[in-house]
């Protein structure tokens, strides 16, 4: 792929509120669901909570940017709350389930 169709994809992802081209992408082929867009923002919060500092709680939301958060749609940051919730009950390594925030966020934090 050329740096300017690139270019010209990314544009046309946010433009249209996508987090990124790859969910730009299945959805214009139609295959973005819900379920999966929110295993892909579990996934990559598995790998973004690493990087807060340990100890300190965090939400979910907190490891998004929040342009590309709000580019996810709603029924997809529910599901990937409790997929990612879920994720924290089952012991990920480093990664445990947090108090409630005063928003009645659930928190986690790192604690390795």
């Amino acid at each position: 792929m050329s740096d300017e169709v690139y270019e010209q994809l990314r544009r046309a992802a946010k433009d249209n509120g996508y987090p990124g081209i790859g969910s730009y992408l299945l959805d214009k082929a139609g295959a973005l669901t819900d379920d999966a867009e929110a295993a892909d923002i579990v996934k990559k919060a598995r790998v973004r909570f690493r990087t807060r500092p340990l100890g300190k709680p965090f939400t979910l939301r907190q490891l998004f940017e929040p342009d590309h958060w709000n580019g996810f749609s709603k029924a997809a940051r529910i599901g990937a709350g409790r997929l990612f919730f879920d994720n924290a009950t089952s012991g990920i390594d480093g990664l445990a389930v947090g108090p409630k925030s005063g928003s009645n966020h659930q928190t986690y934090v790192r604690t390795e």
